[in-house]
């Protein structure tokens, strides 16, 4: 191998410096200034620093690939107002896209666009040292991502963001902007308006509007899609998937409509935006905004004191909400009906007339305790006046939905519906009022006293509806006199014939044919063993007024006299001597020999009877001392079934006694009798299902239910029944299906079965849901906090602090005037133990758990509350004897094994006592996951740990949403070196709750054991995030990782 000489070398040297000299000279006198000027471009602009001449910069709001954000003042103007400077330039060194002219163009565009109210208005632009710059309106609000990651939304705040969002995009497409998507972070709340608006102008101005005209289908296509977002983005945000990033780009649950506390009106919307099969889309703006106007209102007060919280429908014109009073205390405010409607024009009568007759007809109404018509609202709106009829809401059931749900009344049932609707209505006639709306939904059956209240009187009909259409609405329903406007109190009597034969037929009355034979045969066969009901119900009906009842007195005299003088109702309210009873009936005759004769007469006659007579009557009487006297109620059927051993109606009754006195093996023998001989009987199914609910037999008991089911599978108390069973096994997303069906199908507001759904949802980690449940059953029982308490852990899952502790404060307080009103009242005392130990204030739920054991002794879930105190206050002994006295009165809770297991396993250390503990509730209960996963620790405190993963793996079969059961599944896994089934497991934790660095952090402890130090770096950085830690920063350093 040669060497270079000198001279070459030096040579060569020499050459390299010349050609160095030529590359500096280049780089100085052309990249240089290109990378200077392209710096000075895009360097930032610094506080204080003033651009345009009179823009000085106070901060940089946002900074973006092609834009940079800053908030400006203007030092001209004496307000020294706030503007948004947008610099905007290119990051292509090598050429410049964005000539002066098309920055001109497009200034022109903005121009144009800034005219809608829901755009900032553009004020001012210029080029500045070859950058650009554009000054708008700067819009002080709230940016929407912030609000839908971090607020619970209600009905009104969703309608205003769906609708004002919806606008934007519909007047994007109008100035031919095709490529347009708006996102969260685009969009702000206006403070001074409260509307949705863009909060800058950048997407705007990268946007160009399309050379070529939309075609109308372009633009309804496109329209479409962007709905199909903006629904999507909103439904996340109500069920909570909003903050998830694990679950953002993944399609909705198909229960989503489930997951949401909206009204079915808004539910609707929604699936028209998002294109769910079967509903027809949206064609334009203005068809969804029709269709959002009535919940516009929601959250408006009318009046200075009634607040409107939900839409619930509308019909005829009148728009119906419920309401809260204002004015009364939040937590303790009663729920009103408020009817919205407007006056239409009228030939014969100024609306001011009509509107005075109205008040004087709200007026009277006011004095009627049994309506509660509590006031009438007048509002103006635009060029129109609006009323608002408010009246006390009544918790109850109408006799549409009770038809919907039975097969019709029988005739007793009828007579009890005409007896007690004609005592209301005669309070109404006595002040010379007319209801004018007597029908099935308007008849009420209050939950508070079974009364039957008439509710939304005919008024708001005649004032909001004209001549034509009150002549054609409801002719079958309403007489001749008040199809033509001239109603009279027979009319009332009239409509509610009709309203009894609807009762007895389940049919509405259009479909039975009037005025024949045919349509009087359908109603009358229903009456053959009651047919003095007849005449009453024909003469009700008569289309002659004159003919018809003049007064609810003269029905209701008529039907006590037929009572009276009908066998089958003397069989009913005689006492138990029906022979002396029998001859004190028997008027004194003249002649001794006819007397004689007459009651022996009678008396063989009656022999004849009462074996049909005599058992119908116990049966009646055992039904009416059911609820109170359940032992004497036990009595009546006995006999019945001694005088008819195969009665139906006597063995069910029987056996729903037994079952409220708790004898529930007889009580099981009654209703498999009754089965065998009627195998189709619902009522039978369903008290062996509720025997089978209470000894325990979860699974014999959900048998019973779905027999009930396919039987009657709208049957609401079966599917709350089978709810909360499902929900006992920890099959929580079958419960809260199920739960949601009941809900579907119970026209009453079920709060108890509110609350079940909502624990379902808490199990299945839907904290949103369980939330919007919740603050519902707050709502509607707010002196039944044990219902609602569970608001506390939805909001500490949600990490909302503040507002978990104003929700304790205010469950605290609730419970405090609920016990003061019901002192004696068990359940909220237990309620009350339960959310102090939960609020960890042992000393305060030990005496609470005390004062619910004065009040019952006997109460095992009392004992269990104290043990559970005593545990927590780690005084083992203490807890060990409460558990105990828990079952020695109930032996077969399996709660309260669990219970004990827990206190000996880490109270006292007895490991094997423990165990058995354990498996005894497993026993009682194999679904009854907490067992299963708490038995495993065990296990693994005696090294077992293939056994303690059996264990765990049930748990989490059983409970896929169990954090803890997962955790300890890594755990246990980790134990036996078995890494990957410890990631598998650590994985599964980290999709339930994501934002827990300590998840994180096990995971990249696990990662390490596995020597893959880069994966365990990217692990740790992401519990970095998440919550920078001590511990997080001293396992990064041992990995080596960088920052």
């Amino acid at each position: 191998m040669s060497h270079p000489s000198k001279n070459q070398f030096n040579s060569s040297v020499s050459s390299l410096n010349k050609e160095g000299t030529q590359l500096q000279a280049i780089v100085d006198k052309k990249i240089l200034p290109i990378l200077e000027t392209h710096q000075k471009e895009n360097r930032k602009l610094a506080p204080q620093e003033v651009v345009g001449n009179c823009y000085q910069v106070i901060k940089q709001l946002e900074q973006a690939q092609s834009t940079t954000v800053y908030l400006v003042e203007d030092q001209q103007d004496k307000d020294n107002s706030l503007y948004v400077l947008e610099l905007i330039y290119d990051g292509n060194l090598t050429s410049k896209t964005l000539s002066q002219e098309a920055f001109s163009q497009q200034v022109g565009f903005l121009k144009k666009l800034s005219t809608h109210v829901q755009i900032p208005k553009l004020f001012d632009h210029f080029i500045e040292n070859n950058r650009y710059y554009i000054v708008y309106e700067y819009i002080k609000g709230e940016i929407l991502d912030s609000i839908v990651q971090y607020r619970n939304l209600n009905e009104a705040e969703t309608v205003s963001i769906l609708q004002d969002i919806a606008r934007i995009y519909d007047f994007a497409l109008k100035n031919q902007i095709v490529k347009f998507e708006l996102f969260p972070e685009n969009i702000l709340q206006c403070q001074s308006t409260q509307r949705y608006v863009l909060s800058n102008l950048k997407k705007l101005f990268w946007s160009k509007a399309s050379t070529v005209p939309l075609t109308t289908k372009q633009r309804l296509v496109l329209f479409r899609q962007q709905l199909e977002r903006l629904g999507k983005m909103v439904i996340r945000s109500l069920i909570g998937q909003y903050r998830d990033s694990l679950v953002a780009n993944q399609e909705l649950p198909l229960d989503w409509h489930t997951q949401i506390n909206v009204s079915p009106r808004l539910q609707t919307i929604l699936a028209r935006m998002i294109a769910i099969p079967g509903c027809n889309l949206y064609n334009s703006l203005q068809e969804i905004t029709n269709d959002f106007q009535p919940l516009l209102r929601i959250y408006q007060v009318i009046g200075d004191k009634y607040r409107l919280i939900r839409y619930l429908g509308e019909k005829d014109g009148i728009k119906t909400y419920l309401a809260r009073n204002m004015r009364e205390k939040e937590l303790y405010s009663s729920l009103l009906i408020v009817k919205q409607f407007t006056i239409n024009n009228c030939d014969q009568q100024s609306p001011e007339i009509r509107i005075d007759n109205l008040e004087r007809k709200v007026k009277q109404l006011q004095q009627l305790s049994n309506i509660k018509v509590t006031d009438l609202v007048r509002k103006q709106s635009d060029d129109r006046e609006e009323l608002y009829l408010v009246r006390s809401y009544i918790e109850g059931i109408s006799l549409t939905k009770q038809l919907n749900q039975q097969p019709g009344f029988c005739p007793e049932e009828a007579i009890k519906l005409l007896k007690n609707t004609l005592e209301s209505l005669s309070l109404i006639h006595q002040r010379r009022l007319i209801h004018c709306n007597i029908k099935p939904s308007n008849l009420i059956f209050s939950t508070q006293d079974k009364a039957v209240v008439l509710v939304d009187f005919g008024i708001l009909q005649s004032i909001s509806k004209s001549n034509q259409s009150i002549s054609q609405y409801n002719k079958s329903r309403n007489p001749p006199e008040q199809i033509v406007g001239r109603p009279t109190i027979s009319s009332d009597i009239y409509a509610l014939g009709i309203t009894i034969i609807e009762a007895l037929t389940r049919l509405p009355i259009q479909e039975i044919p009037q005025n024949s034979s045919l349509g009087k045969k359908i109603w009358q066969e229903k009456l053959i063993n009651h047919s003095f009901l007849i005449p009453i119900i024909e003469k009700m009906i008569c289309p002659d007024v004159e003919k018809r009842y003049q007064s609810t007195e003269e029905v209701l005299q008529d039907l006590q006299k037929h009572q009276n003088n009908n066998p089958s109702k003397i069989a009913r309210n005689q006492p138990l001597n029906f022979k002396d009873k029998l001859l004190s009936l028997i008027k004194p005759q003249k002649r001794r020999f006819t007397a004689i004769v007459s009651t022996f007469c009678l008396l063989g006659g009656l022999e004849l009877v009462n074996p049909v007579i005599r058992p119908q009557y116990y049966v009646h009487q055992g039904t009416q001392q059911l609820d109170r006297q359940p032992e004497k109620a036990l009595e009546a059927f006995n006999t019945a079934l001694k005088l008819q051993p195969d009665k139906i109606s006597a063995l069910q009754g029987k056996a729903d006694a037994l079952l409220a006195l708790q004898k529930f093996v007889p009580a099981l023998e009654a209703y498999e009798q009754a089965i065998a001989i009627e195998p189709d009987s619902v009522a039978s199914w369903q008290g062996k299902g509720d025997v089978f609910y209470h000894v325990k037999e979860f699974e014999r008991a959900l048998t019973a239910y779905d027999r009930v089911l396919v039987l009657e599978p709208q049957n609401v108390a079966a599917l709350t029944q089978k709810g909360k069973i499902l929900a006992l096994l920890s099959r929580y997303q079958e419960a809260l299906l199920v739960q949601n069906k009941a809900l579907e199908e119970d026209s009453v507001v079920d709060v108890e079965l509110l609350s079940d759904a909502a624990s379902s949802a808490l199990a299945l980690n839907r904290n949103y849901q369980a939330l919007n449940i919740l603050d519902r059953v707050q709502s509607i029982a707010p002196l039944k906090p044990y219902l609602w308490q569970d608001q506390l852990i939805a909001l500490r899952n949600l990490q909302r602090s503040e507002a978990a502790v104003g929700s304790a404060r205010l469950i605290l307080e609730s419970y405090e005037q609920a016990l003061n009103k019901e002192p004696k009242n068990i359940e909220l005392w237990l309620g009350k133990g339960a959310f102090l130990l939960q609020l960890k204030r042992h000393s305060q739920a030990l005496s609470t758990y005390q004062e619910a054991i004065a009040i019952n002794p006997h109460s095992s879930l009392a004992w269990s509350g104290m043990s559970k105190v005593y545990w927590k206050m780690e005084q083992y002994p203490d807890a060990f004897q409460a558990i105990d006295k828990a079952l020695e009165i109930e032996p077969q809770s399996f709660t309260a094994w669990h219970t004990r297991g827990k206190i000996l396993q880490q109270g006292q250390q007895d490991l094997e006592q423990a165990l058995a503990s354990y498996n005894r509730a497993i026993e009682l209960n194999q679904d009854f996951f907490p067992a299963w996963r708490d038995r495993s620790s065990v296990l693994m405190t005696q090294n077992n740990y293939s056994q303690a993963v059996k264990s765990l793996q049930t748990a989490v079969t059983l409970a896929p949403q169990d954090i803890q059961s997962w955790l300890s599944l890594s755990n246990a896994f980790q134990k036996m070196a078995k890494i990957e089934e410890a990631l598998k497991a650590i994985d599964r934790v980290i999709v339930l709750q994501p934002r827990n660095s300590d998840h994180w952090l096990q995971k990249g402890s696990l990662r390490e054991e596995q020597t893959k130090y880069t994966k365990a770096c990217n692990t740790y950085r992401q519990a970095m995030k998440i919550a920078p830690d001590l511990k997080i920063i001293r396992a990064m350093q041992r990995v080596g990782c960088s920052s």
